[in-house]
């Protein structure tokens, strides 16, 4: 019963990280696009502006996407497979 407890503990703290993780990655999409909007009406600020503050998210999003995306059946074959 204890063991269930912290299943059910734990589940409920995922779905909290996750919700709020949704919610941030919805403020910095809205971030970005006010950001987009003052850059193109602004000649003043850097043309770069954007990818030098939101270059670590894309790089980390483009790793998460890696990585949960699924092998490819060359990818899951087995090596010893290739050497017969």
């Amino acid at each position: 019963m204890l063991g269930e407890h912290g299943d059910t503990i734990a589940e409920a703290d995922r779905s909290a990280v996750m919700t709020l993780r949704g919610e941030a990655l919805g403020l910095l999409t809205e971030l970005r696009t006010v950001l987009r909007r003052e850059i193109n009406a602004r000649p003043e600020l850097p043309a770069n502006l954007e990818k030098y503050l939101f270059g670590t998210l894309d790089a980390l999003q483009e790793l998460a996407a890696q990585r949960n995306a699924k092998p490819t059946p060359k990818e899951t074959a087995d090596p010893s497979d290739a050497a017969s």
